[in-house]
This record gives structure tokens, sequence and C-alpha cells, in this order.
């Protein structure tokens, strides 16, 4: 009984935050939709800041094509990735997994490129950040208790650090938002999950299917609102 008042409760919050959600996408948009292919179009022909797709893949007919490397200097990339693995660049002068820096760079068993971030068995040795992130902790211990410009010796960088504070309180507030409209959603999808699963006669590891769903019959509320959820 209780986990079905439970399962009930966790519902009935779902559904609300669904139908809110549902009737905020339903409202009309302040602007134009844009073409699903917009990031492909050209600005002079299209009218859309794309990165001129076709434009590049008629430049390029008939010229003889040539290696190109690439580095990507921000976020990181999944060297197991089947697309990506045959065309990764290989540092040959690297022996993979001995432990050692082979190649004398400074950095031991850089096979393809390094991570900064990263670190032994794939574990991080720091927290990814934004660099409105990093200035803040940088300046918090310093201006965080300050109130007034007058009362700060360097009156430029707190002008910067209320700049960076602003930013970064802005993503903060926004972040939480979305958490909290997204935490009720995520619990009942907990729930049900282990009702449904229950009914279905399967264990934790499993998993279910649509199929499965509509075999299922709707003996009560809280399972057909389970399965609606899902």
């Amino acid at each position: 009984m209780k986990l079905k008042l439970k399962t009930s409760a966790a519902i009935a919050v779902a559904l609300f935050t669904i139908n809110t959600v549902s009737i905020a996408q339903q409202m009309p948009a302040k602007t134009a939709d844009l073409p699903k292919n917009w990031h492909t179009l050209d600005l002079q022909k299209d009218g859309y800041f794309g990165v001129s797709l076709n434009q590049a893949y008629d430049f390029l007919k008939g010229k003889k094509s040539k290696t190109v490397v690439v580095a990507t200097i921000d976020s990181g990339a999944d060297t197991l990735q089947k697309d990506l693995q045959p065309v990764l660049w290989t540092n040959t002068q690297e022996k993979a997994g001995n432990g050692k820096d082979d190649d004398r760079n400074g950095y031991t068993d850089d096979m393809h490129g390094w991570n900064f971030l990263g670190g032994p068995n794939g574990k991080a040795d720091v927290n990814e950040t934004t660099e409105e992130v990093r200035e803040y902790y940088r300046l918090k211990d310093k201006y965080a208790n300050i109130t007034t410009a007058s009362a700060a010796a360097d009156k430029s960088e707190y002008a910067y650090w209320l700049k960076v504070k602003s930013i970064r309180d802005s993503t903060v507030n926004k972040s939480q938002t979305e958490l909290n409209q997204l935490s009720p959603l995520m619990n009942a999808l907990v729930t049900t999950d282990a009702y449904l699963k229950k009914t279905l006669n399967l264990k934790a590891g499993q998993s279910f299917t649509k199929n499965d769903l509509n075999k299922v019959e709707d003996t009560n509320d809280t399972l057909k609102q389970s399965k609606y959820i899902w």
C-alpha cells in the first residue's frame, strides 16, 4: 500500500510537470522557426549563419584531397568511438600502455594527444569548468565580503569580479531552475520504473520496451499513469 501511495504521488507530480512543459512548448514562438539544417546553410544564399556546406562541396569538386590533422583543444574526444577510431591521429613515437614517456615530450602514453584534465585509468584529476567559474573562485576570497567599490583596493579588478559574479550567478540560477523542473520527473521515472518492472515480473537490472507496456492491461489508474509517463 505504501509503494502504491508513493508511486501515485510521484506520478501526480510528474504529470503536472509534463503538462506544464507541454503547454510551454505549445505556446507560439516569438521568432520564426529555423530550418533543421540551418547550420549547413549559407549566409549570402540562404540568409542563415551556417557553415556553407554545399558551397564547400562545390569548391572541392575536382580538387585532389590531402590529409589534415585537426586538434581538439576544447572538450575531449571519445577515442573508442567507432567512427573516430579509423581517423584518429596516432603518435608513432609512443608505445601504448607501457607507462613510459617514450618520446620524452612530458606526457606518458599520449597515443592520440593529451587530455590535460585526465589521469590514470580514465579518472579526471580536476573538474572541468568554464572560464567564469574559474575566475569566480579565483577572486571569491578576495572580494566576496566587499560590498562597495570604495572598499576595494583594486577598483578595476573589483568591477571585473562583479561582472564575473553576475555571469556565474545567472548560470547557477538557470541550472537550479532546470533541476527543480526535472527532479520531479526523474523521481517519477525511478518510482514507476520499479513499479512497472514488478508488474512485468522483471528484475531490477532488466529493461522493458514499449511493446511490453502495450501488452499490459490497465487494471488501475496507477498502472495507466505509469505507462503514460514511459
